[in-house]
């Protein structure tokens, strides 16, 4: 099949989930560099507030006399309210203007920000991370669909570009900042800057988007209230149970969550079906989760950023334990001040992945995938070598650093990568609802990831030390690693003839979000 007869067998299933082809550009002013810098800004945020509380996680147990389960939960908690709302908010903003649910959704993550910081127990705490996590679902997905509405050519390219490296660099940037700000301990406020510094980035992303054109999609989807509902039920009984489970002995309870969850989600897709036959348009509909390119892309996104999360939860706790539990005793500055490197090799193939693709095409997924492993294994190692050896802080620290930043420089060209490949595969008529549900996968994922990583690390490291626990979660990761990489082979064979002709490096991004 020719490109042209691809791209029009392509057009041809537009209005399919009600929005035309392409979205109307003509009548809509560009978006400038400070408004576009707003909307990163507000992306930004999503990944900057997990990698933030990620690495103040020891600081606010001690404080809070919160147990590992909690913690688990102030992570779990904020990727639950995320993933809940992220499609139903993508159809607000397509009908009431994505400027205005963005500017609103940002007012209220910097509403929750401020009062999370002066909370005094860790049940008010988790809980108002949550509406954090509301309030980020809400900004979240009218960054991207104002991004498709106000450019193109070009100009589009570069904004997607830069959209996908501030969200792959968000959590190590959080990281980092969060050290800073808790090393300052500014008038013996602890970690309670950490999420007043949310304040101040939401306040700066909402002056910049003053001027961001107001858009509309020209043929609105209804809510589906039920179905988001029983969706955000689903996650988040998962979510929890996997959260709670590990540390409490996996009671009864736990596992009837689970098994909760299970059916919600049957529940979901049967009504999912229904409403999509009655001629309705669903939350997330079941001929979009048909396409064979998108269920791989769902489930190497759930993999990838399991994997992600839980490496980064797990480090930070490994890093800040005391030397008597087996950990390198760091303080939450220096813990952050460890995940530079990472960052840095991050940002840097994020850089060179538009070339590499263009070299090699897809395939650069699966060199990544397999780079992470080297890395992962090699920290493992590392690890278990250390522990053995009584080695002190400073020599554990330095040696993971080089595993460390090729596991950062691995992450970086898989994931862009696999969401192109997918992209190409999926009609351009449901581009913006396959983003949003790669986008729900990612939070619940990253949830999911600090309550397997985490649990398997707080298990090893209970009875062998921090460091051999850290160790044996990043082995977990690795295994995730390799999921990723069969996952990959079978993405390649469903490339289109379009593809084979030629590696591409255009991102097809309209939409409805």
């Amino acid at each position: 099949m020719s490109t042209t007869d691809l791209d029009a067998s392509r057009r041809s299933q537009a209005g399919r989930h009600g929005e035309p082809s392409q979205p109307p550009h003509s009548d809509q002013p560009d978006l400038t560099a400070s408004g576009l810098a707003g909307l990163l800004l507000g992306g930004l945020l999503s990944t900057y507030t997990f990698g933030s509380i990620n690495d103040a996680l020891p600081v606010i147990g001690r404080d809070l006399g919160a147990s590992g389960a909690e913690l688990s939960l102030l992570l779990g908690g904020f990727a639950c309210g995320f993933a809940a709302v992220l499609i139903i908010a993508g159809r607000l903003g397509d009908r009431f203007g994505r400027r205005t649910v963005f500017r609103i959704g940002i007012v209220a993550f910097a509403v929750a920000s401020a009062a999370a910081g002066f909370s005094t127990g860790i049940e008010t705490l988790i809980a108002l991370r949550v509406v954090q996590g509301l309030a980020a679902g809400a900004f979240m997905p009218q960054v991207l669909s104002t991004i498709q509405a106000t450019t193109t050519g070009a100009a589009r390219v570069r904004a997607v570009s830069a959209y996908a490296a501030v969200l792959g660099c968000g959590t190590g940037v959080g990281q980092v900042l969060a050290g800073a700000l808790i090393g300052l301990d500014l008038g013996g406020t602890g970690w309670r800057p950490v999420l007043w510094s949310g304040v101040l980035l939401a306040g700066v992303a909402l002056l910049a988007t003053v001027r961001v054109p107001q858009t509309r999609s020209a043929t609105p989807s209804s809510a589906d209230l039920p179905g988001a509902i029983m969706m955000a039920l689903s996650i988040a009984a998962l979510v929890y149970a996997l959260s709670i489970g590990p540390s409490a002995a996996w009671p009864p309870w736990s596992m009837i969550m689970i098994g909760g969850a299970v059916v919600l989600a049957v529940i979901f897709y049967r009504h999912e079906r229904r409403t999509e036959r009655s001629g309705r348009i669903p939350l997330a509909p079941p001929s979009i989760l048909r396409l064979p390119a998108l269920r791989l892309g769902l489930i190497m996104a759930g993999v990838f950023f399991i994997g992600y999360g839980g490496l980064m939860n797990v480090f930070a706790l490994m890093s800040q334990s005391a030397p008597g539990e087996g950990g390198l005793g760091l303080s939450a500055m220096l813990s952050g001040v460890t995940v530079i490197p990472f960052v840095i090799a991050y940002v840097i193939a994020s850089m060179l992945v538009g070339r590499l693709m263009t070299a090699l095409g897809s395939v650069i997924m699966i060199v990544g995938a397999l780079a992470q492993i080297v890395g992962l294994v090699a920290m493992a190692i590392t690890g278990y070598l250390l522990a053995g050896a009584d080695a002190d802080r400073l020599t554990v620290a330095v040696a993971i650093q080089i595993p460390f930043m090729i596991t950062g420089a691995a992450q970086a060209i898989m994931f862009g990568p696999m969401m192109q490949t997918v992209m190409v595969e999926v009609p351009v008529s449901a581009a913006g609802l396959s983003g949003g549900l790669i986008s729900t996968v990612q939070q619940t994922a990253f949830g999911l990831g600090v309550a397997i990583l985490g649990g398997v690390y707080r298990w090893i490291a209970a009875s062998s030390g921090a460091l051999i626990g850290f160790a044996t979660g990043v082995i977990t990761d690795a295994v995730a690693a390799v999921c990723f990489v069969v996952l990959a082979f079978r993405l390649r064979r469903l490339r289109s003839p379009r593809d084979q002709e030629g590696p591409s490096t255009t991102v097809r991004m309209d939409g409805p979000t």
